[in-house]
């Protein structure tokens, strides 16, 4: 390698080593993740009293705490005229064997017929050592109790299944919370609906702490 040939590597090397160092002090890179200690949540409406609507606001620890702490004590069901029992409903369809329990209108199993875990049919529901169900319905923030009362059964057709319930609101308006799961045929995809329906021409209040359900 000639004199020339080495020198103008040493050049180039230089240049862009100093090319690079400049973009970094004028153009500094912006982090990928924000500050933690700046992030805040922009607020739809006050429900905490700390400012106007729209004003972005910073939650505190605190602030969590208690709207995620807020059962559902003041959410009383309403008296029934016939006593319910606890009763298990099984259906099937063109691709589910499914169990729901009356009580949360739950659903306990959903196992696919096309598809086998050895001799028997594979289950999509797995509560483990929890004893949960699937398609709880709570009141209030993530630590809430969930919805452990009796409901009616209704069958709207062969793939259809409604629940319902009623239940009295903190501010004494009556309720009644329905649950209704939809199946259709050779469809994996199935809905979950849930309705709050009254009587009493009111909507009932269902803030707890900021939350509903």
């Amino acid at each position: 390698m000639d004199k020339n040939t080495l020198i103008a590597i040493v050049l180039s090397v230089v240049v862009i080593s100093l090319g690079f160092l400049l973009q970094n002090v004028l153009f500094p890179v912006e982090p990928a993740f924000p500050d933690p200690a700046a992030e805040s949540v922009r607020l739809d409406d006050d429900r905490s009293g700390n400012g106007p609507s729209g004003e972005s606001t910073t939650t505190t620890p605190e602030v969590v705490q208690e709207r995620t702490s807020v059962g559902r004590n003041a959410l009383a069901a309403a008296p029934l005229d016939t006593p319910l029992s606890e009763r298990i409903i099984r259906g099937e369809t063109d691709l589910f064997v499914i169990e729901f329990s009356t009580r949360g209108a739950v659903m306990n199993s959903l196992k696919l017929k096309d598809h086998l875990d050895g001799d028997a049919f594979v289950e999509m529901i797995f509560s483990g050592e929890t004893g949960r169900a699937a398609f709880e319905l709570m009141f209030g923030g993530a630590n809430s109790e969930p919805v452990s009362e009796l409901f009616e059964y209704q069958s709207v057709g062969s793939n259809t299944f409604r629940f319902s319930r009623g239940f009295i609101a903190p501010d004494g308006v009556p309720f009644t919370l329905i649950k209704t799961y939809r199946f259709k045929p050779d469809e994996y995809l199935f809905e979950l609906e849930v309705s709050i329906e009254n009587s009493v021409n009111e909507y009932p209040s269902l803030d707890f702490g900021g939350w509903s359900y």
